[in-house]
């Protein structure tokens, strides 16, 4: 636990927790250079406490609340490395600093190694199967290599990038698209390939020529086919895939998300499978499939053991619930 250093924060504060995320989840490779460690992910995390609980803002203040941080970071949006189900990306975010100061990490649990390859770090995070992870800096796309290697100034001016399963193209947000479209398509360079001119909040690849998105408030799970520019829905119920919970499918097109009540996932017949019930989607973010019957998200909760009158006591963990027992458990990273 951190010492009781706190920060006053309002409201939009705590929203811009929740950014956009998400991951490619391909078969694992077969190859000699991956060090297999399945038992590391209960060595490497532990239960949560009995007195964290979802996260609320809405109880009655008549000022904004006090935020007192548990931890001495924000674990932010994680992502899994494609080529390595024991590996996995994340921002960190030092709540201390004005502005926040937002840094990429690449955590292994096989080797419990944590490093930090870089700063000035926004949203919009992602890992290619060819290793390269991207993301949103202050000035546009930004790539570099997990080990650190070839980080570039700038790939090009969008933001909230998604390779696509090859990792030789990636869909981005176009931030001067107004009289044009809105969605790009570059290659692996950053050099536009393509648009499409539907806005998205929450998207994923399905496949190197289909992505599946949503629009905020259509409450659908829309397919889009890039070559012939037809959409077609997936499944519609009320709060799916929210803009600040991304999209993320597996090998089996299966797609990760949260409702209103539950995190979920769908089948691309529309059939839903509820995850996680105990918490709301405000409070869970950023699902998808990490290893076997485990799923790997971010968790914002709340830790009612010393709250008082207008004051919130809060963490955000990355988690890993394991379908087969129900269990849930948040990951110790090494600090």
């Amino acid at each position: 636990m951190k010492n009781q250093n706190y920060i006053l924060i309002t409201f939009i504060f705590i929203a811009l927790l929740a950014t956009q995320c998400k991951k490619k989840d391909v078969n694992i490779p077969n190859t000699s250079s991956i060090q297999y460690c399945p038992d590391k992910y209960m060595l490497h995390s532990e239960p949560y406490p009995d007195s964290f609980v979802i996260m609320d803002i809405t109880s009655s203040c008549p000022s904004s609340h006090e935020l007192y941080f548990l931890e001495d970071y924000i674990y932010d949006e994680p992502v899994v490395n494609p080529n390595n189900p024991f590996e996995i990306a994340f921002v960190r975010v030092d709540p201390t600093v004005m502005g926040y100061d937002r840094e990429l990490c690449v955590y292994n649990f096989c080797t419990n190694k944590l490093d930090v390859l870089t700063g000035d770090v926004g949203s919009g995070l992602d890992w290619s199967i060819k290793d390269w992870i991207i993301f949103t800096g202050s000035n546009g796309s930004v790539r570099v290599k997990s080990n650190g290697d070839s980080l570039s100034s700038q790939v090009n001016s969008g933001f909230e990038a998604r390779w696509s399963p090859s990792g030789e193209k990636y869909v981005y947000r176009d931030p001067d698209w107004i009289g044009g479209t809105p969605i790009k398509i570059a290659d692996e360079t950053g050099a536009t390939i393509g648009s499409i001119p539907i806005y998205f909040y929450s998207w994923d690849w399905l496949n190197e020529n289909e992505i599946v998105y949503s629009k905020q408030g259509n409450n659908k799970l829309i397919k889009y086919d890039i070559s012939t520019g037809v959409s077609t829905d997936i499944v519609s119920h009320p709060g799916i895939a929210p803009s600040d919970g991304q999209i993320s499918v597996d090998d089996q097109q299966r797609i990760y998300t949260q409702i209103d009540e539950a995190m979920i996932r769908v089948d691309l017949n529309g059939n839903i499978e509820y995850l996680d019930t105990n918490y709301t989607t405000f409070s869970s973010s950023f699902a998808q499939h990490l290893y076997g019957s485990k799923i790997l998200f971010k968790r914002h909760v709340l830790d009612t053991t010393n709250i008082g009158s207008c004051e919130n006591y809060v963490a955000t963990y990355i988690s890993i619930l394991d379908e087969a027992t129900g269990e849930e458990r948040r990951v110790k990273i090494p600090e």
